[in-house]
């Protein structure tokens, strides 16, 4: 099938991109808050910090 955001419109339930997308806003939240934690600006473990924003 050449575009399967069309058949999905109607018949899917879920987004074709919405798995990949979501991993990669996970990944770059947690590098930025990473870096925070290198340069001594944050106050929490980055994991507990990134589950707090996200």
């Amino acid at each position: 099938m050449a575009n399967q955001s069309a058949y999905r419109l109607p018949f899917g339930s879920t987004a074709v991109g919405a798995a990949t997308s979501t991993a990669e806003a996970l990944r770059l939240s947690r590098d930025v808050l990473d870096r925070l934690a290198a340069d001594g600006r944050l106050r929490i473990v980055p994991l507990v910090a990134d589950q707090l924003v996200m």
